[in-house]
Formats: C-alpha cells, sequence, structure tokens
C-alpha cells in the first residue's frame, strides 16, 4: 500500500496528474481542450489516490494507472484508442527517464544515500520535484513542436486552400 500523505499529494500527485494529462494531448498531437483536461486531470488525480491506497505490491499500481489513463484519453478526450495505448506507454516511459536522471544526480552529484531520502516522505516529496520540473520541460517543450506547430501548419492550410 502507498498512502499519500498529504505533502506528496500537494507536491507530487496533484502536478502529476496535471502533466499527465497534458502528456497525453502532447504526444497525440491533439488539441488541448479546457473543459475535458481539467476533467480528466479531476478524475486521474483521484485514480492516483485510490490505486495507491489499495493493498498491491509496488508497480503494480503503475500499471493500473497506465490502463486507466488509456480509458481516460480514450473515453473523456476522444483520442483514438491505439494512440492512446502508445501515447500512456510513451507518457511513464518519460517520467521514469526523468525520475532516473534525478536519482542519478542526487546519487553522483550531491551525494545523497536514496535509502535514507525515500524514508522520510518529505524528503522524499521535496527531492522529487526536480524530476516533475524536468518532465514539464520534456512535455512543454513537445507541446510547442508538436501540437502547437500542427495546428499553425493546419491553419495554413486551411488559409491556402
Amino acid at each position: 500500500m502507498l498512502r499519500l500523505s498529504s505533502v506528496e499529494i500537494l507536491l507530487r500527485a496533484m502536478p502529476e496528474a496535471f502533466l499527465i494529462i497534458l502528456s497525453i494531448y502532447t504526444f497525440s498531437k491533439t488539441k488541448l481542450h479546457k473543459r475535458r483536461y481539467f476533467i480528466s486531470v479531476l478524475i486521474y488525480f483521484l485514480l492516483i489516490i485510490s490505486v495507491r491506497a489499495l493493498p498491491i505490491n509496488y508497480g503494480v499500481h503503475t500499471i493500473l494507472l497506465i490502463i486507466m489513463l488509456m480509458f481516460i484519453g480514450a473515453g473523456i478526450n476522444k483520442i483514438d484508442t491505439m494512440k492512446m495505448m502508445m501515447v500512456s506507454i510513451l507518457t511513464y516511459i518519460i517520467i521514469f527517464i526523468c525520475e532516473g536522471i534525478n536519482v542519478l544526480l542526487l546519487q553522483c552529484v550531491l551525494g545523497q544515500d536514496i535509502g535514507h531520502l525515500f524514508e522520510n516522505i518529505e524528503l522524499k516529496t521535496l527531492y522529487g520535484v526536480p524530476s516533475l520540473i524536468l518532465d514539464y520541460i520534456v512535455v512543454g517543450i513537445c507541446y510547442h513542436y508538436l501540437v502547437k506547430r500542427k495546428s499553425k501548419a493546419d491553419e495554413h492550410r486551411v488559409h491556402s486552400a
């Protein structure tokens, strides 16, 4: 069971829900619909809290959240199901890479003992924020190039015709 403290909910789960839903829009090259986006974020945030409260082995919650993300993307955001499968997995791969980079920097550059950090919820959450920021940067850059440029190209194509 991975119970979340209020610090983890505010500094990790909530921003991560916003990021993950933005990621599905980004990597599916879908224009962001604000209402659907916020509904999806709210549902996914509640799912994060609920799934982590289940008495299951570590890692299983990630698989469940990926599956639920596919349903949210296809059902609420009207993104193609096959595309959602790839986008969901890609989103989590990027999260894992960013977290890996963060852990590597903590261990190698700052010389922090990761085992000690994971024992303290506040420290774990605080030291996890850089990976979330890195993830936001990656998704933000991708969003700019994949979605914004696509919509500009679509506008240009419509005006040319």
